[in-house]
């Protein structure tokens, strides 16, 4: 045609251009999209740190995390009772193994100062004992007592290898020989330098002794190997706690949260 028009009709020349869309599609999909639960508080949690490169599961909440400089390996612990093994290498970490160690919460993961053991102790009253080498469970002690807190309290690889434990609900310190059995099984009973249940203790390996500290403040020095508190005849450099600071936390009415020592064992720090 003259004009340029198509000479079939409009309707029909539309329909040569090809086929007219399916009046579903253009439309909204009445189909709802998947939402997950509690999905705006994951997002919140998210990593948001500019050095962050990549995370290092658990399927539940970490709550511990301890390191042997000797083996280098990582282990760390969730709320589930999980402990898990991991090598660190040249680009990062990677798994090596992990344990169903406790049915209830990991309340201390704790590595020998010569790195060669690891005990992880929970509120179901058990502790168990590993060889970090082998990432091995060498051990496993059942507790008369809810736990408090834990460390190590020996030095080297000589004599007994001892991990002191507190009651939550007393001033009790129990000593375990984890190498030896039947130490495991016959308790000789607890010990006792406070009046109150101990929250944190460390060991000082280069004087050997423990530092620890009860609910009301009060810190103690004693050795693992005699049991007996540290004298000023045993190498003290004060006579009385009057000319020191040890008071502090008594004075402020609060309490330690944890004790950590200096490698040379010169110094303390207390985070309360």
């Amino acid at each position: 045609a003259s004009n340029g028009s198509s000479p079939l009709g409009e309707e029909q020349a539309v329909a040569e251009v090809g086929p007219m869309l399916p009046e579903s599609l253009g439309q909204p999909s009445s189909k709802k999209r998947k939402v997950l639960p509690f999905e705006d508080q994951y997002l919140e949690r998210l990593p948001l740190a500019d050095m962050y490169e990549k995370s290092f599961m658990h399927k539940d909440w970490v709550t511990h995390v301890a390191f042997a400089p000797s083996t280098e390996f990582l282990i760390s612990a969730s709320v589930d009772g999980v402990v898990k093994f991991w090598k660190k290498g040249e680009l990062g970490i990677e798994f090596a193994k992990q344990y169903k160690a406790h049915t209830g919460p990991i309340i201390g993961l704790e590595v020998s100062s010569n790195g060669s053991l690891c005990a992880s102790v929970s509120r179901d009253a058990t502790l168990k004992v590993f060889d970090v080498a082998t990432f091995d469970m060498i051990g496993m002690i059942k507790l008369e007592f809810e736990p408090g807190c834990a460390c190590w309290g020996f030095k080297g690889t000589k004599g007994k290898e001892y991990l002191v434990v507190s009651e939550k609900k007393g001033p009790g310190i129990h000593l375990y020989d984890v190498r030896d059995p039947a130490d495991a099984k016959n308790d000789a009973g607890a010990l006792s330098f406070h009046s109150s249940p101990v929250v944190a203790m460390a060991f000082n390996e280069a004087h050997e002794c423990i530092i620890s500290t009860d609910s009301k403040g009060a810190i103690e020095y004693w050795s693992p190997s005699t049991r007996e508190l540290v004298k000023e005849e045993d190498g003290l450099a004060f006579g009385s706690k009057f000319k020191t600071d040890l008071y502090a936390l008594m004075k402020a009415k609060t309490r330690a949260k944890c004790i950590k020592i200096a490698h040379d064992g010169s110094k303390f720090a207390i985070i309360s």
